[in-house]
């Protein structure tokens, strides 16, 4: 089974140049979220969000997803009350630089993928998830894990580790995805797009599917013809 987070928060006014922007992490992340849920119920993958608490049976939409900012503590708590001997928790992020509600475009950008410190089993699904990253057409560089010592303790290119509450507390493998940094302003002005919305969440399925099976190819390999752009 999957289990899915797309956490609620976040704005930012991106300035660049005389241009100002709002970019809402929680709209981007939700975007994503339901079309990939959509994938995963079409083809009978047990689906559940944390972040509504709810296991998904058929398909949504973005307005269907919860709306409001659930804690941490809450998603983790509900999720580990169900079933997940073999499941496999995807957060859905999009990244920052810094705290700060408003600011300049950052240089820092890119798709990164987060697991717990050390090897268990989160690591090889991160690594299946960053090989579909540099092969899915989400015009987004992806990162080098292993050239930020600060989010990495080995020479693996796949993993930023962390010590997050949603990867430390999970009974089951768990990940995070960073895709795109919202405090640069070429990858928010890409994010806010509903063709690389529907490219990330085609990545997230291809990567779930190959780990459930990995022998198996998607026979798809566009966006377009899962039939998730909406």
């Amino acid at each position: 089974s999957s289990l899915g987070g797309h956490p609620m928060s976040n704005f930012l006014d991106i300035r660049n140049g005389t241009e100002n922007n709002t970019f809402y992490e929680g709209e981007y992340n939700r975007e994503v979220a339901w079309r990939l849920i959509n994938m995963l119920v079409n083809v009978g993958i047990e689906t559940y969000d944390i972040v509504a608490r709810r296991q998904v049976t058929s398909t949504v939409n973005f307005e269907d997803l919860e709306q409001a900012d659930i804690g941490l503590s809450a998603r983790t708590g509900w999720a580990n009350g169900q079933e997940t001997e073999d499941a496999v928790l995807f957060s859905l992020h999009g990244n920052a630089i810094g705290s700060e509600n408003a600011g300049p475009s950052l240089n820092a950008a890119g798709v990164g993928v987060f697991t717990t410190p050390g090897e268990d089993s989160s690591d090889k699904v991160a690594e299946t998830l960053y090989d579909v990253f540099l092969t899915t057409p989400v015009g987004m560089h992806v990162r080098d894990a292993s050239r930020r010592r600060k989010y990495n303790y080995g020479e693996y290119p796949h993993d930023y580790e962390a010590n997050f509450h949603i990867l430390r507390e999970m009974n089951c493998t768990a990940l995070i995805g960073e895709v795109g940094f919202f405090t640069n302003y070429n990858d928010a002005a890409l994010m806010t797009q509903p063709d690389t919305q529907a490219q990330v969440a085609l990545a997230y399925f291809k990567a779930i599917i190959q780990h459930m099976d990995p022998d198996s190819v998607p026979a798809s390999t566009s966006a377009e013809e899962e039939g998730v752009y909406g």
